[in-house]
């Protein structure tokens, strides 16, 4: 293997990003490597550069991962914002660091192919992957798909917090122990700005104390970054040097510290209506300023609505609004066509018009702009600062003979308890108006005038409950949850009542339209064909408060809000009235009608496109026009299905009116019109299509939807790809999961013996004992064995006992029929297995019978709880089903004959299977037992998925699909 060290740094960071290194960096490198763990706090001022710390992580793990004297770093790399951003700075410098590894067109320099052949020996199917986790509907569960695979994650919040402590907002039940025990073992996270999310960092502390204890893999660690660390803070800290602010070492560096801006302060006094008085004076206070580009800066996304409106009505500017409440493609769309003129480094080429954008929190984190100048509403003097960071960010308003300066409004109406910022906004106000008054503040980068404010001026978080252990024994209980489940977001955001929070999805379907107008069941069963079809995705979701899509709804007045996660909540959260009904979408095959009022925290609504509530690409309640149906893109992108719906609203650009197609038409008839409208159409995708029958208000004219197969690689002996969004078919459903996409079945010993061989290649991998990996071999040869039951057997030929020859072998796998998921259910029920039987409690069962397989095992608890919880159920408590014809069931293990009937009663109370859970949890650990079951369950999922593509084509034991 290339040697690395840490001089190789400097060369690796410039074929990355084209420059050298701040001596901060390669300092902090340097640090890190020798010591092995990171400082508690690295504390740099805006502009610094300070998302490079995931350069240094990732260099840090290479090297690791060639030192054999000890385990290398953290493999998952999370780096958390409290902010919804408007352009996620680290999430494209974690791309870049992707493409120069090799995930790119460009080849990669000398030493960053050591690096990518470095992070490559660790596992995974390529050196990096990457990894978004925003908004109320997780954007990509990729990163979850392989324990071993070297990983960044971009995250809120709101997101990692929640899969962290076992209740991941957006995800399924089911794989929630997935996500919190990948997130809880060997996982390094960055909390930017810490002041923002100080709860979450101190819940951080606690689970790294308490996940320590397990011995199962690595510990994870918490990183604080800041320009603004807590008053005191007494943490190992890390900051820049004489080094850093030397001319001759670090110019670059120097300029950005050095560059002089200027703010000062605009009161409105006590005035009726401070926003309107705001609107007004804007364009005055703008015109004020030098330079061409710039920013309005205020703290409500309606303050911010209205700011662009009025300025829109000035056809002497070009004007922009960019909030945090953007559905991301259309966030995206606006972005792209900006960022030439506000991105720091940009060309200042004269302008025609200048450019003003108005935003809101959304710009003070993760957002690497740069402003000629700036309007901002007042704000605590930690949010001032992050504001003022994007003015003339790296330094170069001077060359171009430019003053950056910055006006602070204020007003006396700025209160004592607002829900935002608490008591921090009056006590900001006020140093803001008596101690700078007429004159200007400095607000450079290093300059001590922000740090003279009182503290009281400064942002606080709320006190963080302490995560006791009766806390850690109902969260760990993910199947079923228990009725006393204590919520989250105290540990995110501390004791308060926070804003709760919907994600709506907007469709120009005809049968949501239909659904929602009439609420006939007919009607909301065409909605739930329609989005089983095209279920939402994160990149056309908005995720809004309760409140404010209540007030939408119901026709009452606009709740205002801001762009801060775990905001305070206002005194409405939920309002009365029935309002309009929408259609809530829960996962696959649940969709209900409901008003407004029965919404929950978390639900994902989808209302039809034509009741407007988007202006600009923004939340607008007001607005009436109908909003693009971004369904087909989204889902195209997150799950790489091409998935057409004929109706006019629903169609991608370039495409002409659809054929009618009627139900007189046979399949052909059908495939030929289908096929001559297509065409030549250029993003269409290879294979033959599916085509879809979606029932309409008359029964004559029914919708139609066109399906092409999920773009999926193929594997060459010894060879793996990367599936980006596979694992989302793996949902626990013996209905779903039994089948392949192949026409040939998967023998039951075949998959077990599969399983087993990968999960102890993982187990490996992931730096597990030799004997916590013969441990996971074993139950993957056990996990199946429930499928031996006779009617199981019977559903996977299709239900009927003439297609079931017998003497055939036990299948673990079938083909799947033409009809869909709905034809393998109905296969079941054919079968006469029971209703939600599970085929894993009789595994437990099978394996239980014959005392000679517990010698094989070094912790028979363990085997036996993999094998009950494969599938997310279990924890503790397994399902509840009547077997009312059970049956005798034989298979066999390794020459060993394993009988039991099928009314086992594991499911009963003193069964042994939530004893059994709870003795894993107390030895390995809340996160360690979880981790040992994501490491388990992610070998089946990845065989699984092999099996789907391949059928029997036989996996070499270190090919490991993505």
């Amino acid at each position: 293997m290339t040697a690395l060290t840490t001089a190789d740094f400097a060369t690796f960071f410039e074929e990355v990003h084209g420059v050298g290194p701040f001596p901060w960096q390669e300092r902090l490198v340097a640090q890190v490597v020798g010591e092995g763990r990171w400082p508690s706090l690295v504390d740099l001022p805006t502009g610094a550069g300070k998302t490079a710390v995931l350069d240094v992580a990732l260099f840090a793990l290479a090297v690791g991962a060639g030192a054999g004297d000890r385990p290398p770093p953290h493999r998952r790399i999370a780096m958390v914002v409290d902010r919804r951003v408007i352009v996620d700075q680290a999430a494209e410098r974690a791309r870049t660091l992707l493409e120069a590894l090799g995930g790119g067109e460009r080849p990669a320099g000398p030493v960053a192919a050591a690096v990518a052949g470095r992070l490559a020996s660790l596992g995974g199917s390529r050196p990096l992957h990457v990894s978004v986790l925003r908004g109320g509907i997780p954007r990509d569960g990729s990163w979850a798909l392989r324990p071993d695979q070297p990983s960044i994650l971009v995250s809120t919040v709101d997101q990692v917090g929640s899969n962290l402590l076992f209740r991941g907002y957006g995800t399924h039940d089911r794989v929630r122990p997935i996500n919190a025990g990948l997130l809880g073992v060997d996982t390094l996270y960055f909390l930017d700005e810490v002041h923002l999310s100080r709860p979450f960092a101190d819940t951080l502390a606690r689970v790294a104390e308490v996940a320590g204890r397990g011995g199962v893999g690595r510990p994870i660690e918490a990183v604080e970054l800041s320009a603004t660390p807590d008053r005191g803070a007494t943490a190992s800290r890390f900051g820049l040097t004489a080094d850093d602010r030397d001319e001759r070492r670090a110019p670059a560096l120097v300029k950005r510290l050095r560059a002089a801006k200027r703010a000062r302060v605009v009161d409105l006094g006590r005035c009726r209506d401070p926003v309107a008085a705001l609107v007004r004076r804007v364009p005055e206070l703008v015109g004020k300023l030098d330079g061409q580009v710039f920013a309005v800066v205020v703290n409500r996304v309606a303050t911010a609505r209205a700011v662009h409106d009025a300025l829109a009505a000035d056809p002497g500017i070009d004007v922009a609004l960019l909030t945090g409440r953007m559905r991301p493609l259309d966030r995206e769309a606006v972005v792209g066509e900006l960022w030439p003129d506000i991105v720091a480094g940009r060309a200042r080429a004269p302008r025609d018009r200048p450019l003003v954008v108005v935003s809101t929190q959304a710009i003070e984190a993760g957002a690497d702009l740069d402003f000629d100048g700036m309007v901002t509403e007042a704000a605590p003097v930690d949010a001032l600062r992050q504001r003022f960071g994007r003015l003339d960010r790296l330094g170069h308003a001077a060359e171009h003979g430019i003053e950056p300066k910055a006006t602070v409004v204020t007003w006396a109406q700025h209160g004592d308890d607002d829900p935002v910022y608490g008591r921090a906004l009056a006590a900001a106000r006020r140093w803001l108006v008596e101690e700078v008054g007429e004159g200007e503040l400095d607000v450079g980068c290093e300059s001590t005038a922000l740090a003279a404010a009182p503290a009281e001026a400064t942002s606080t978080s709320p006190q963080s409950p302490l995560l006791l252990p009766h806390h850690l024994d109902l969260l760990v209980q993910t199947s079923p949850v228990p009725a006393t489940d204590p919520d989250v977001a105290w540990w995110l955001h501390g004791i308060r009542d926070t804003v709760r929070e919907v994600a709506v999805v907007w469709r120009a379907d005809e049968a949501v339209a239909w659904a929602v107008e009439a609420g006939e069941p007919e009607a909301v069963e065409a909605a739930a064909t329609v989005l089983g079809l095209l279920p939402p995705a994160a990149g056309e979701a908005l995720t809004l408060p309760l409140a404010a899509v209540g007030a939408w709804l119901t026709g009452h007045v606009e709740q205002p809000f801001a762009d801060v996660e775990g905001q305070q909540a206002d005194p409405v959260d939920r309002l009365p009235g029935e309002g309009r009904r929408v259609l809530r979408w829960r996962g696959r095959d649940e969709v209900d009608l409901v008003e407004a009022r029965h919404l929950r925290p978390g639900d994902t609504v989808v209302v039809p496109s034509s009741w407007g509530g988007l202006g600009d690409g923004n939340w607008s309640p007001s607005s009436t026009g109908a909003v693009i149906d971004r369904g087909t893109e989204a889902h195209r992108r997150q799950r790489g299905q091409l998935v057409v719906r004929l109706d006019s609203g629903c169609l991608p650009d370039g495409l002409p009116s659809p054929p009618v197609l009627g139900d007189e038409l046979d399949r052909a008839e059908r495939r030929a019109l289908l096929d001559a409208w297509f065409g030549r159409w250029p993003e269409r995708e290879p294979g033959a299509p599916r085509v879809h029958r979606i029932p309409g208000r008359d029964p004559r004219t029914p919708s139609w939807a066109v399906s092409w197969p999920r773009r999926r690689g193929r594997h060459a002996v010894g060879a793996v790809d990367d599936l980006l969004s596979a694992g989302d078919a793996f949902d626990g459903s013996d209905e779903v999961n039994s089948f392949t996409g192949t026409r040939r079945v998967v023998g039951l010993r075949d998959h077990c013996e599969g399983v087993g061989d990968l999960a102890r290649v993982l187990a490996r991998r992931c730096g597990l004992s030799e004997a916590l990996a013969s441990d996971l071999e074993l139950a993957g040869r056990l996990h199946d064995l429930g499928k031996a039951d006779p009617r199981f057997q019977l559903a996977l030929y299709g239900g009927h006992p003439d297609d079931r020859t017998l003497g055939d072998p036990l299948v673990a796998k079938s083909p799947r029929f033409d009809a869909g998921d709905q034809a393998s259910k109905a296969a079941f029920e054919r079968a006469g297995y029971p209703r939600g039987a599970r085929h894993e409690m009789l595994s437990v069962a099978l394996a239980e019978s014959v005392g000679g397989l517990r010698a094989k095992a070094g912790d028979w608890d363990l085997v036996l709880h993999l094998v009950a919880s494969h599938h997310g159920l279990g924890r503790p408590f397994p399902p509840v089903v009547h077997d009312p014809a059970p049956r005798a069931v034989v298979a066999h293990v390794d020459g060993i004959e394993l009988r039991a009937r099928s009314d086992h009663g594991l499911a009963a109370v003193g069964s042994g299977v939530d004893e059994r859970f709870w003795r894993v949890v107390r030895r390995y650990g809340v996160w360690g037992a979880a981790y040992l079951e994501a490491v388990f369950r992610l070998a089946d999922h990845r065989r699984s998925q092999l099996e789907q593509e391949q059928g029997t084509h036989a996996a070499t034991s270190t090919e490991v699909p993505a």
